[in-house]
């Protein structure tokens, strides 16, 4: 299933719905790995928009596996799977979303966005490549270069 879904566009909006505006922000807990992610949505949705990429930004999901953003261009092009973590280190099997996703869609370009201080490559038991990037770096990278 590849459909859109409903983002805040502020982080502070996100922490005002949940009624956690005074709670202290822990790197590593599932409070931060969701406002990273949504903060990282937002900064694709605004850069989709200042470079003018044209880019459609979805979710893949099967309801055992997801992928946190698709961008598209359109039915005839290959879509981008990007997963998105708030932890330094990625593992393959932190990965099984985008291993379910490139089956679906074998010549998908992959990529994890993460806290990691450099770029890495982690190659899926399906053979596929991710593209680990820093999250400085990855939202630029991924909708410019990709």
């Amino acid at each position: 299933m590849k459909s859109p879904k409903f983002y805040f566009f502020d982080t502070g909006v996100l922490n005002a719905a949940a009624k956690e505006l005074n709670s202290d922000l822990v790197s590593g807990s599932a409070r931060f790995g969701r406002l990273f992610e949504q903060f990282i949505i937002n900064e694709f949705y605004r850069m989709n928009d200042y470079y003018m990429t044209d880019y459609s930004l979805s979710y893949y999901s099967t309801g055992h596996s997801e992928v946190d953003l698709v961008l598209a261009k359109g039915r005839g092009s290959n879509p981008i799977g990007v997963e998105i973590k708030s932890f330094s280190k990625v593992f393959q099997e932190d990965l099984s979303g985008l291993q379910v996703f490139s089956s679906e869609y074998p010549s998908s370009k992959l990529f994890c966005v993460c806290t990691a201080p450099k770029s890495d490559t982690i190659t899926l038991g399906n053979g596929n490549k991710v593209s680990v990037l820093p999250y400085e770096e990855a939202v630029r990278k991924i909708l410019i270069e990709s």
